[in-house]
Order: C-alpha cells, then sequence, then structure tokens
C-alpha cells in the first residue's frame, strides 16, 4: 500500500490525499500515526442530509441495516440497498407494476432519465450515453473524509461537516 511504502521510504508529503477508499478496513485497520491527516472520498456518508421516503435520515437506515444484517452499512452497501428502492419508487411514480413489457420498459427508462427523487445520496440522476444501452448515476455530491485524532470525520460539503481539515499531514 502506498501509504506503508511512502512511510519505510521517509517520504512525508504535506498532505496525503487518495481518490477513494479512506472508509474502508484496509486503510481504517492502519497503523494510527500512519492515517493520521490522510484524506479521501467517498460517495455516500450516514452523515450526509438527505433522506428518503422508505428509510428515514441516513441515520435510520444505518439503525435498520445494523439491526438487520449486524454490520454498519458502507458505500457499496448503502448503494445497492438504495438502489433497489431508487426503482421501486420509480415504478410507482409511473404506475408500473411489472412483469414490463416493451411499451412498460421504454416508460421506465423514460423515467429513469426524467424523474430525480431524493435518495440517501442526495437527489438522483440518470444519464446515459446515447450509444450505449447502459445507465449510470448523474450528479451527486462527493463526500470528503479525514482521518483526524484517529476517527473519520466528514470535510465536505460544508452540510455535512464535522471539522475543518488540518493540515499539514504529518505521519511518524
Amino acid at each position: 500500500m502506498m501509504i506503508k511504502t511512502a512511510a519505510e521510504l521517509d517520504f512525508r508529503p504535506k498532505s496525503f490525499c487518495i481518490r477513494w477508499g479512506i472508509d474502508t478496513p484496509d486503510i481504517l485497520g492502519l497503523d494510527p500515526a500512519l492515517k493520521e491527516r490522510l484524506i479521501g472520498g467517498s460517495s455516500w456518508s450516514p452523515k450526509l442530509p438527505y433522506s428518503h421516503p422508505t428509510f428515514g435520515t441516513n441515520d435510520d437506515f444505518v439503525k435498520l441495516y445494523k439491526a438487520a444484517y449486524g454490520a454498519d452499512p458502507d458505500y457499496d452497501r448503502a448503494g445497492c440497498s438504495l438502489t433497489g428502492i431508487l426503482m421501486e419508487q420509480i415504478l410507482m411514480e409511473l404506475g408500473l407494476t411489472p412483469p414490463l413489457d416493451e411499451a412498460k420498459r421504454e416508460r421506465l427508462k423514460w423515467g429513469m432519465e426524467n424523474l430525480h427523487p431524493i435518495t440517501g445520496f442526495g437527489v438522483w440522476n440518470c444519464v446515459t450515453d446515447k450509444n450505449s444501452p447502459y445507465y449510470h448515476t448523474g450528479y451527486f455530491t462527493c463526500v470528503g473524509y479525514q482521518i483526524q485524532n484517529g476517527k473519520l470525520v466528514v470535510i465536505y460539503p460544508k452540510e455535512a461537516r464535522e471539522s475543518e481539515p488540518l493540515y499539514p499531514y504529518r505521519p511518524k
């Protein structure tokens, strides 16, 4: 892992940012001195101020998930759970009931492109490349995290911020 290698080489940049995975066990399990003030991103945090009609707030979702599965949801678990509910919400809003024939599938595709429900990730947008049959999530707010005093804290977006970012990164 690059953080361990940097420490072994005595490479000490003023800031250490990782694109993804700061909230994963391999980062959170690092020696506390190596991970302190590390900055990274994720697509979801239970601290984001969004709510969903099925789960309530993100905090409510975490409690329900933990009660059902005995673990806190990470980004992947939250995304899978909320995607299923999102599709159900679009089907209900359009008055569609499976199984879907070709006409209903076209209506569902229209709904995916034009309806923008609120989810635990924020306002959902679905986009497709006109040359591709696949859809993907459009804009959503990424979460900026920093490890401060051994804890993962939200530093961005401002409406979910728990602390100002600390600088510089100072591994021991």
